[in-house]
């Protein structure tokens, strides 16, 4: 189990909402002076460095420290990384929110806007977190969001110190001191992650291997064979998709006259005389991490969207079929990615449970079944353009799979 301190440290140095929230200490006894014990006193208001919030902070009989319902600040956590803005309802939609749900929000600072409160009212979670000293606008004189939020008796968490947490699903401790009629009260917050790491999972192409720019090109060939084009933009939804997957794609958006199965054995005949001729390249880091997963003895698997015979052909091509433990391919299970059958196929044949694997992925669609299959979803990004729902899903970002090696060390000694 790996432990996150979210809080704030408190002391007359830190950062204050205003002047009146400023705190004193006061030596009662010191043992450097000659008394029995050291004695501090701490002049603090109760809405001091990470903190709650009550109804009855500003709702005339709400809910009181003493009074209020204990799960409010215990329990499961959901942590939303990389929202750097004012928080809008468009930046909360695309995240999975359920009723009940206790909700972190990382936003640099930032607050959220009084249309993103009135969502999580209409969601019913039952907490809002946030690293900002305040949900609403600093100087606010009517507070929308406070109103809006602890009149629907969502509690509120403030100030939290989220950085540099991957974001996903914790249990979280953030009780508040049992003040009688206390409306507000500092808080030490923990993130606790109980998960294991067991096993990772890796897509192919654009993860492993380079192949998705020889892919847009030939499928832009195929297509335009038939008196069709291909949108620059069009490409992107493709990727990580099984060959239905595609099919069911190209099909709605040409209409019944592309014959796709024409234009997928052209573009497959192409890319296999293209690298038949030149070869495919490896993507930067693939050795070192499949090196670092030996040396942790960690389980292996290839979970692709391509169909068996490809994928063989393709990693026996760089080298490395053989350095994993099991495989799943997109001929091999009834639905494609964002289903997360592939995933979930691939952690049965490895004997490991889901929620201790990561998966590294490049695509929505991997993004998207990683996360639904209840794994931590790790963004390698290739050439598909990540959307904001996979953004809200996925655990960590790296660069390439270099930096994913300390990830999967952190991961490991957790």
């Amino acid at each position: 189990m790996k432990l996150y301190d979210i809080s704030r440290e408190i002391s007359p140095h830190m950062t204050f909402y205003s002047p009146d929230d400023k705190m004193e200490v006061i030596e009662v006894m010191q043992l450097k002076n000659g008394d029995m014990c050291n004695l501090t006193r701490y002049d603090i208001s109760a809405h001091t460095g990470t903190h709650i919030d009550t109804p009855l902070h500003f709702i005339e009989d709400g809910a009181a420290c003493d009074g209020i319902d204990l799960r409010h600040f215990y329990g499961k956590a959901k942590l939303i990384q990389s929202i750097k803005t004012n928080v809008s309802k468009e930046d909360l939609i695309h995240a999975d929110i359920q009723a009940g749900d206790i909700i972190l929000l990382n936003t640099n600072g930032k607050v959220l806007t009084t249309d993103a409160a009135l969502y999580l009212v209409e969601k019913q979670i039952k907490t809002i977190g946030i690293d900002s000293l305040s949900v609403d606008e600093y100087g606010s004189n009517d507070f929308p969001v406070h109103h809006i939020l602890l009149g629907s008796g969502i509690a509120i968490i403030e100030g939290l110190k989220l950085d540099d947490i991957p974001q996903g699903i914790y249990d979280i401790s953030a009780l508040p001191l049992k003040f009688k009629d206390g409306n507000g009260s500092p808080v030490r917050a923990v993130l606790a992650d109980h998960r294991k790491l067991e096993a990772v999972l890796f897509d192919m192409d654009g993860l492993m291997i380079d192949t998705e720019p020889i892919s847009k090109a030939f499928w832009k060939q195929a297509i335009e064979c038939q008196g069709f084009t291909m949108d620059e933009d069009f490409f992107a939804p493709l990727i990580g998709r099984t060959k239905s997957g595609v099919r069911d794609l190209l099909n709605n958006h040409y209409g019944p006259t592309f014959d796709f199965e024409k234009a997928c054995a052209m573009r497959d005949k192409s890319m296999e005389d293209y690298v038949s001729k030149h070869g495919v390249s490896m993507k930067k880091g693939l050795i070192q991490i499949l090196d670092c997963l030996d040396a942790l003895g960690l389980k292996k698997a290839v979970a692709t969207s391509t169909e068996m015979d490809s994928m063989k052909r393709k990693l026996k091509r760089i080298g490395v079929f053989d350095r994993f433990d099991a495989y799943v391919s997109g001929d091999q299970v009834q639905f494609g990615k964002p289903n997360p059958e592939i995933f979930l196929t691939a952690a049965s044949r490895l004997g490991v449970l889901p929620q201790n694997c990561i998966v590294f992925e490049d695509s929505n669609a991997g993004i998207s079944a990683a996360y639904d299959a209840g794994m931590r979803p790790i963004l390698v990004p290739d050439m598909a353009i990540t959307d904001k729902a996979s953004y809200a899903r996925i655990f960590a970002k790296c660069e390439s799979l270099i930096e994913a090696v300390e990830l999967v060390n952190i991961c490991h000694a957790s």
